[in-house]
């Protein structure tokens, strides 16, 4: 059927000039009732024809040139933007279109497409890399399950090395499912028409059930934990608020050395509540503070601290959905001090 349509240019170009041509016939056609009812003299009727023609000539004209500065104005830009829409179709998402149009709803149809290819072409190399990250962060306990999964048939090995291949797969197999996990839960998060379900909880008794959790290796790495939390009541969502804590608190453990120590206050402010993490323990330097909410970056690139770049990320998008805010200042050897702001509705 693509065969069958008319341009848009010509049709809008020919009711244009058929105006004009209307308005021509009908005068001639008056003109001509005129003659024959007599309403002129056999004299005044050359005189009559010539004004007739000469009237038509400059109608003419003006079709014309009306069709052409209709053309120009309006329909050349679409055609553009159809054309360049066609080369977004095919994967072209650097393709650009003037913005200089004199018709406001084409320069607003124009403004919006460049904006529309921009953020495809970002959303584009987020996936490469994205796509670049996830097949890394896979790859690596893939292959250490493969390796440690064929060295238990060797032959003749030791219950004690059965135990440490063993450990080191099950290991491996909680860092995939804790990766895919992040990854599911901050995709269903990015999806912007996600509505979070809201509840009032006791935020300090989350805290410091969070805490707990980690009991086990804060008592092993002989840490000192200075903890003063204000009893707020908190209209949010729980269970997403819980893996801010998890990951906030994790981290601080995580990078924390033996017999460090760890703050953790909260107090209500005027309009807000305020939230601080703090340790003493490696710190980052300003390049890593600038980038640590990115998705899959990691500051120690050794992977010698466990984790897969996802966490803080999918902190900074939980506190995005409650309107909230995180601040991180750091030094080298020095420890981080992560500041939560949560609105109070």
């Amino acid at each position: 059927m693509k065969n069958n349509r008319i341009s848009l240019m010509i049709i809008s170009s020919f009711a244009v000039f058929a105006i004009f041509v209307v308005y021509i016939i009908s005068t001639i056609l008056i003109g001509i009732v005129l003659t024959y009812i007599g309403a002129f003299n056999q004299q005044n009727q050359i005189g009559l024809l010539a004004l007739i023609v000469m009237f038509s000539l400059p109608c003419i004209m003006m079709g014309f040139i009306f069709s052409y500065i209709i053309k120009r104005i309006v329909f050349i830009p679409i055609i553009k933007i159809s054309q360049a829409t066609q080369e977004v179709s095919h994967g072209n998402f650097d393709i650009r279109v003037e913005e200089n149009i004199m018709v406001k709803e084409i320069h607003d149809m124009a403004q919006n497409f460049n904006t529309m290819t921009s953020q495809l072409a970002g959303m584009e190399i987020l996936r490469n890399d994205f796509i670049s990250n996830v097949s890394h962060e896979f790859k690596t306990p893939l292959a250490a399950i493969e390796g440690y999964t064929t060295l238990l048939q060797t032959k003749d090995l030791s219950e004690e090395r059965k135990q440490f291949y063993t450990s080191k797969i099950i290991y491996n197999t909680k860092r995939l499912s804790e990766l895919t996990g992040n990854i599911l839960q901050l995709t269903r998060l990015e999806n912007q028409n996600i509505d979070i379900t809201k509840n009032v909880f006791s935020l300090d008794e989350q805290i410091r059930q969070v805490i707990l959790l980690y009991e086990e290796q804060w008592i092993n790495k002989n840490i000192d934990l200075h903890i003063h939390l204000d009893e707020i009541n908190y209209n949010g969502n729980e269970e997403l608020l819980s893996q801010v804590w998890q990951n906030l608190i994790g981290n601080a453990l995580k990078f924390t050395d033996n017999d460090g120590m760890i703050w953790i206050n909260m107090r209500q402010e005027l309009d807000s509540i305020k939230i601080e993490i703090a340790d003493d323990g490696i710190g980052m330097n300003e390049e890593t503070m600038n980038r640590i909410f990115e998705k899959f970056y990691q500051g120690d690139t050794s992977h010698s601290r466990n984790g897969n770049g996802l966490g803080l990320a999918l902190v900074k998008k939980i506190l995005d959905l409650h309107q909230g805010s995180i601040e991180v200042s750091s030094k080298i050897n020095e420890g981080s001090t992560f500041i939560i702001k949560l609105p109070i509705s």
